[in-house]
């Protein structure tokens, strides 16, 4: 059963990318990532994972436009899934991608900093040692 509610999960992931991106004309809507999807097993609920590149105001009118597609994803969900009763739908925000956006920016900041020092280096003789060896 586990294998099911799996297929069922990234159908679902699928379809609710889907609808953001050619059902909805919310303006609010930013570049949006549907990252995964967790079914309960009695299908009552379903957690959306969601991620955005945008922070501060244009994540939070990403956040209200999703609550107020809620009901239509919702019943979408129950078409698509064929179920007596539609799961009801959570946004849940993924943080992995923004942290991992701020993980690469901070290594590329690193690398800019590295080749900035080292073109202030004056260059080494072949004679002289290197000055870090100890």
């Amino acid at each position: 059963m586990a294998h099911g509610i799996e297929r069922i999960q990234e159908a679902i992931r699928k379809k609710v990318a889907t609808i953001l991106l050619r059902d909805l004309a919310d303006p609010r809507l930013g570049f949006i990532t549907i990252t995964k999807v967790r079914l309960a097993g009695d299908f009552s609920k379903v957690d959306i994972h969601w991620s955005c590149l945008e922070e501060g105001g244009a994540k939070s009118r990403t956040e209200h436009a999703l609550a107020a597609a809620r009901g239509y994803i919702q019943r979408e969900i129950a078409a698509f899934v064929r179920t007596r009763k539609a799961p009801h739908v959570e946004w849940v925000f993924d943080q992995s991608v923004a942290g991992s956006s701020r993980v690469d920016a901070l290594i590329r900041q690193a690398r800019e900093e590295d080749e900035a020092r080292k073109a202030l280096r004056p260059p080494e003789s072949p004679d002289t040692p290197p000055a870090d060896a100890s």
